[in-house]
């Protein structure tokens, strides 16, 4: 049953993330966006960390604590750190999504300005 609400859970995920990036279109072509997913579990079968990427690779990986009580604030400072680095680096959020279960996914769209 777990395995069953993870996998749903994933499907969706990029399933709106998809639709996302296929909507960003402007006359001059595509706008440059990069995809900030964070995975938060609560057991060690699956690592916690944030990802960013772009269409073509991953730039960044900051691995976070387990999901627990105890290391919610840590994480949370880790996650503002990488959102903020986007919007230093000039890129705007214009799309977040997420969803919970056995472990919590949340996608942070940035657009270049």
């Amino acid at each position: 049953m777990k395995n069953d609400t993870k996998n749903k859970l994933l499907i969706a995920s990029a399933i709106v993330s998809l639709a996302s990036i296929m909507s960003f279109k402007t006359m001059g072509g595509e706008k440059e966006i990069i995809i900030v997913r964070t995975v938060e579990s609560e057991n060690s079968m699956f690592s916690s960390s944030v990802i960013v990427t772009d269409a073509k690779k991953t730039i960044k990986i900051v691995e976070l604590d387990a999901m627990r009580p105890k290391n919610m604030e840590s994480n949370l400072i880790k996650i503002t750190a990488v959102l903020n680095e986007c919007r230093q680096q000039g890129y705007k959020l214009i799309e977040a999504n997420s969803g919970a279960g056995a472990f919590n996914v949340g996608n942070y769209i940035f657009e270049k300005e």
